[in-house]
């Protein structure tokens, strides 16, 4: 398709405007020759990104006002299809361009890639971009970009983002803009101030400093408060008294003197003497006095420091380890010494090493030989390499050939170079003044070494004019960074530190190295999870400073990456129960497709569990073979248990084979009961004498409790004769409530005294339940034709729990009953958690079958409960009982409360099977609730939320709109991996 730019800016509102709606949603649902979305292609090549989200949401909005006129006539209509297509291709433009750190779009335009206009379209309503870009636009325009950025900040509904964001334009505000960024500050709470006014502080007036400064005053976290003074006192000009009178009320000495450190010098002589003797009265283990007195550093006189030192004498440990280290850069040498005794005082303490390298210029030759014999006693390698650089040539080359040694042992223990960031940082220094005639032993050890120490070495080897040294480090490092495991001690954050700290020392080759590294982050995650985009996201975004156009052009493309198959998995399979033929095996082969992209084994188990009750047969094998690449085997073993009940007859034995060799009796155990239902004769004899053998083999402390499930599941085909073996196994139920109904149930396949005789066993078990609603419930299971029941009830004492009981039984609900416990539950002692508890789950439990007059009482009590789990169960509670006129103010409720959209999406779904029959206006009202819930988050969400909602999709749309809603997220998923 060849269009002018008239054309491409055009055509979309021509399209509309002339009513050809059909015409216009082939355009926007059109794929390329590459299989690439036609319309977002070529709108990306010109730069107006921007202006492909305007057409989506332009075409969303005429969808939108003919999806609700049908809905009003009482009819379906395939245009909630069409909506759906639109909603998912505007999520995931969002989403890309989300991905891309502000950084990406600066560079962009430094190396020429992007114009400065067309990186401001790409970058419109991402603040964080428009901010890193002003300093490449001309002034008049930049200007109305920082006007339109404030209109985005105030327009968030969340006041992290506001901060956030204020934050991150606040170094680019003129003062012109003052008066509307001061405004935005004080509409912040206060715990999200401190960030946002310490930039504003240089970029406005005078006038409208101090009232900054005043809304600090403001900040209840003292630590926030005195950081954030601290910062604004550094632009304070002469008028430093309201600093001084915000500093006043802080009575901490140590929060004061940081609150006062940006002023101290413009202060009177006496004022930093009086704060120093504050500190020092101070008996408290003070994590801040290290944070002040490095504040206070740079004044603290010859004739303070004695001060300063009796200022860390009441403190203890790691915390006046701390404090020294603070002030030891400026410590004369018998105050030094006077340190150094307390850091060889602290064997085994954080700190300790940092403490004396940081000693070390200051000491004599005296104390420097005591630092030497200390280190070599405890194989500190990084010390030994910092007392090398105070002492004579001799002595240097020697001391610096023991730390070598040392590292070396190190890098070749089992642990080798992991250690806190501080540790790997102080061992690189090792490398900083290494002798030439000691490089080519220290480059053998590169493949143990961190990436702190690889860099340090690298720029050592540059120094010695050793350039193919220098790459060959930094190319096994990166090897070694990209082959890291899941399980390397902090997966998440690993890569990120480790590219942070070797992007500026990569030459171009090895840059491209990086970005497969980079890439590698999000691979090893999980593949639903937005973390593994983020973890690309800022891998790459250490590398943005440092890569030419075309790296760049690959990173852009590597962090538009939207990974959700494990989302549109879910949502494929809520709609293929209401597709037809052949729609519905088009779409069966659209999820099994997208299934099989999950890698992580939890989400790949979860999604093969979902689909397989709604798979026909001739899927089962696929399935089969994708669990079977489950790679860690209890997880493989669990999706079998749980796929076990519908899995094909003639397919049993495969999952026998599967199974042959697996060791986790929780899981075998389950799989085999459940197949012993699946078969006859001897290979049910077979399967059920392997679970029993597996269960008897389970472990006391297993994490995951299984064995309600599977004696559950061995009941059925447990013959007569071993039932009372059955009865003995119930005794490894751990949960008692679970043991107790386990038996009734065990007690409906016997007859006469054994019958009784394990009811009252259940009963007897019930009553020793801890948790009185638990209690309750249990007792209850067991049925009050059994002596005992009725007593063990009225023996509960707590009124609420009683009443769950008598619910439980099936005796009518109390209107009364349920206000009383709501009364106790609001004036419940805030400290007493357990009863807060009881009473908020209980009043929960009694809701859902009171009296439908109360209904509208009860939706007005969810936003006052205080947890999330209660609102969500509530509100799912009142959801098939509700009358039609109080769907409103259900929706309204539902909107109202923070819970989390997952939660929303499913009272939703219980919603709309409460109003499908017959269906009426109420599907309207639900699907507006759901449109907004689904625009509300991140592609992700909104293919959950899809997945959930998928029965009204088939109210509202039928057959035509579920094919369309299909169809979108499988194409939609194709054009925006």
């Amino acid at each position: 398709m060849t269009l002018d730019p008239y054309e491409l800016r055009h055509l979309v509102a021509h399209l509309d405007l002339a009513g050809n709606t059909a015409e216009l949603h082939r355009l926007l649902t059109a794929s390329d020759a590459h299989g690439r979305n036609l319309w977002f292609g070529l709108k990306d090549v010109q730069g107006d990104v921007d202006g492909y989200r305007r057409d989506v949401d332009r075409a969303q909005r005429t969808v939108r006002r003919v999806v609700d006129m049908e809905l009003d006539e009482g009819r379906t209509t395939r245009d909630i299809g069409r909506e759906v297509h639109y909603l998912l291709l505007s999520l995931s433009v969002v989403d890309q361009v989300g991905n891309m750190p502000p950084e990406l779009f600066a560079a962009m335009v430094a190396k020429g890639v992007w114009s400065p206009e067309t990186a401001l379209r790409a970058a419109s309503g991402d603040v964080g971009a428009v901010a890193s870009l002003l300093r490449y636009l001309p002034t008049d325009v930049a200007e109305r970009a920082v006007t339109d950025a404030l209109a985005t900040v105030s327009t968030q509904p969340q006041p992290w983002d506001r901060s956030n964001m204020l934050a991150q334009l606040a170094p680019h505000l003129t003062a012109r803009h003052g008066e509307r960024a001061v405004a935005l500050l004080a509409g912040l709470p206060g715990h999200l101030r401190r960030k946002p006014a310490e930039r504003l502080a240089g970029r406005v007036r005078a006038d409208q400093l101090r009232t900054v400064v005043d809304l600090v005053t403001e900040i209840d976290d003292v630590r926030d408060r005195s950081q954030a003074l601290a910062a604004i006192g550094e632009h304070v000009a002469d008028d430093v008294d309201a600093i001084t009178a915000a500093a006043d009320t802080i009575v901490d000495p140590d929060h004061r003197a940081v609150a006062l450190s940006g002023i101290i010098d413009r202060l009177s002589s006496s004022v930093l003497p009086e704060l120093l003797a504050a500190m020092a009265t101070e008996r408290e283990d003070r994590f801040w006095r290290a944070r002040a007195l490095e504040l206070l550093r740079p004044s603290l006189s010859d004739e303070l420091l004695p001060a300063a030192m009796t200022a860390t004498d009441n403190l203890e440990g790691e915390v006046r380890l701390a404090a020294l280290i603070a002030i030891a850069p400026v410590l004369t040498p018998e105050l030094a010494s006077t340190a150094l005794r307390t850091a060889l005082a602290a064997d085994g303490l954080w700190g300790q090493d940092e403490l004396i390298i940081a000693l070390t210029s200051r000491l004599s030759s005296t104390d420097v030989d005591v630092v030497v014999r200390d280190a070599r006693r405890r194989g500190a390698q990084a010390v030994l390499a910092a007392a090398a650089l105070v002492v004579g040539p001799a002595e240097r080359a020697t001391l610096f050939s023991e730390a070598v040694d040392i590292l070396e042992q190190r890098l070749k223990s089992p642990k080798g170079a992991r250690g806190d960031p501080g540790t790997r940082k102080r061992e690189a220094r090792t490398f900083a003044e290494l002798p030439t005639e000691l490089l080519g032993r220290a480059v053998e050890l590169v493949e143990g070494m961190s990436p702190e120490m690889a860099v340090a070495l690298a720029e050592r080897l540059s120094q010695a004019g050793l350039a193919k040294e220098r790459e060959q480090v930094l190319r096994t490092t990166l090897h070694t960074i990209r082959d890291w495991q899941s399980d390397h001690e902090d997966e998440d954050g690993a890569r990120f530190r480790a590219m942070t700290t070797i992007a500026p020392a990569l030459s171009r080759t090895l840059r491209w190295d990086a970005l497969t590294v980079a890439g590698k982050a999000g691979e090893d995650r999980n593949e639903g999870d937005w973390r593994a985009v983020q973890l690309v996201r800022t891998s790459v975004r250490e590398l943005v400073p440092y890569l030419d156009a075309d790296q760049l052009s690959v990173a852009v493309s590597m962090i538009r990456e939207i990974r959700d198959a494990v989302d549109r998995s879910a949502a494929l399979t809520g709609l293929l129960a209401y597709l037809g033929e052949p729609e519905r095996t088009a779409a069966l082969e659209w999820t099994l497709a997208v299934t099989d992209e999950i890698i992580d084994p939890y989400d790949r188990r979860d999604r093969i569990v979902e689909l397989a009750p709604i798979l026909p047969a001739r899927s089962f094998e696929r399935i089969l073979a994708m669990t079977d690449e489950i790679d860690e085997l209890e997880i493989m073993a669990e999706t079998l248990a749980r796929i076990g009940d519908h899995v094909p007859a003639e397919l049993v034995l495969d999952i026998d084979d599967l199974l042959a060799d697996v060791d986790c009796p929780r899981w075998t155990s389950l799989a085999y009961a459940r197949l012993a239902h699946r078969v006859t004769g001897k290979l049910r004899r077979r399967f059920y004498a392997r679970a029993v053998a597996d269960f008897d083999r389970l472990d006391d402390d297993e994490w995951v409790r299984q064995e309600p499930d599977i004696l559950r599941a061995l009941l059925p085909v447990t013959p007569d004769d071993s039932l009372p073996d059955l009865r003995a196994k119930a005794d490894r139920i751990y949960y008692l409530d679970e043991r107790a109904r386990f038996l009734v149930d065990l007690a409906a396949r016997l007859k006469g005294r054994a019958r009784a005789e394990t009811l009252t066993a259940a009963l007897a078990t019930a009553r020793q339940v801890e948790r009185l609603e638990d209690r309750a419930k249990a007792i209850a299971a067991v049925g009050e034709d059994v002596p005992g029941v009725l007593a063990a009830i009225d023996e509960i004492d707590d009124v609420g729990c009683r009443n769950v009981a008598f619910a439980a039984l099936g005796r009518p609900v109390s209107a009364e009953s349920v206000l009383q416990l709501e009364h106790r539950m609001r004036e419940e002692s805030p400290g007493d958690n357990d009863a807060l508890a009881r009473n908020r789950q209980s009043f929960v439990y009694l809701a859902s079958r009171a009296p439908v007059d109360l209904v509208p009482h009860l939706l007005g009590a969810v936003k006052d409960l205080p947890s999330e789990l209660d609102r969500v169960d509530l509100l799912l509670a009142l959801a098939p009982r509700l009358p039609e006129d109080l769907l409103p103010a259900a929706l309204q409720a539902l909107d109202d409360v923070d819970i989390d959209l997952e939660d929303a999406a499913q009272v939703l779904a219980t919603l709309t099977a409460r109003f499908r029959d017959p269906p009426g206006p109420e599907l309207k009202q639900l699907w507006g609730a759901a449109r907004s819930m689904m625009m509300r988050g991140r592609r992700q969400d909104a293919l959950t939320t899809l997945g959930t909602v998928a029965e009204l999709v088939a109210l509202t749309g039928g057959e035509a709109g579920v094919k369309e809603a299909a169809q979108a997220v499988h194409s939609v998923g194709e054009w925006f991996p």
